[in-house]
């Protein structure tokens, strides 16, 4: 969302009312390392990333270890939408039944 300028209001609007935004303690874990390892571009797009994360104070869930896609994988299908750009992680999550919220024509967001 970050790259493609769409903001978190935006984002959500396609998700149903009442939905909480939160984000794994392995992501917020993985920007960091991307703002102090990443190349310039992931660099910049990790540290907007949490700060929009840290300005719109989204609740940090799960550990900060592990492997994100698994530890995606292993949320509740009926309790959480995910939001990712991997192609390959879509494909796992769509055939444990979840929903995604998926950016479309780089410029607004659906959920599948």
């Amino acid at each position: 969302m970050v790259n493609f300028h769409i903001s978190l209001s935006e984002a959500l609007d396609c998700i149903e009312s009442g939905a909480e935004p939160v984000i794994l303690g392995a992501s917020m874990a993985e920007l960091e390392k991307l703002i102090n390892e990443g190349n310039s571009t992931e660099r910049k797009s990790a540290k907007l990333a949490l700060s929009v994360a840290k300005a719109n104070k989204i609740k940090v869930i799960a550990p900060e270890t592990g492997y994100v896609d698994d530890l995606l994988l292993g949320l509740d299908p009926k309790e959480y939408i995910v939001a990712t750009q991997d192609n390959e992680l879509k494909r796992r999550l769509k055939q444990k039944g979840f929903k995604l919220v998926v950016i479309r024509q780089k410029k607004y967001t659906k959920v599948e």
